[in-house]
């Protein structure tokens, strides 16, 4: 997606989107916050932090849809470029996602070494 916006840049080669592309981010960026405001509410009430943890990825739908809508506005009154730029915005942020969670299924699935006091007691209940 990268490449390709560049490629587009480079080239001069600017898309217009329409105005119901407009409405559909504005459409998405509703939803998206409503369901973080939601999962979020429901992780802190059970205080699931897993949860709590995961309902991040609607806010950064949220974000992603915004950055959208003003590429398209900016696009459709003489901005040509603008919807480019925040499509590489919006890559760039997936790449970071993206990134995020790579790191953390590799700590959830590397073995770390314990704190020496986590050893400690964990040798006492061992031994008792």
């Amino acid at each position: 997606m990268v490449y390709n916006i560049f490629i587009q840049i480079l080239a001069g080669n600017f898309n217009i989107p329409g105005i119901l592309d407009f409405w559909a981010a504005v459409l998405s960026i509703i939803i998206k916050e409503l369901m973080f405001r939601f999962a979020y509410n429901i992780g802190e009430k059970t205080n699931n932090q897993a949860l709590i943890a995961d309902v991040w990825h609607h806010r950064s739908d949220a974000i992603s849809s915004i950055a959208a809508a003003v590429g398209i506005l900016g696009a459709n009154y003489g901005y040509r470029i603008l919807d480019q730029i925040t499509g590489l915005i919006v890559a760039l942020l997936v790449i970071r996602v993206g990134w995020r969670i790579i790191l953390d299924a590799v700590d959830t699935l590397m073995t770390k070494a314990l704190s020496e006091s986590d050893q400690k007691e964990t040798k006492e209940i061992v031994i008792t």
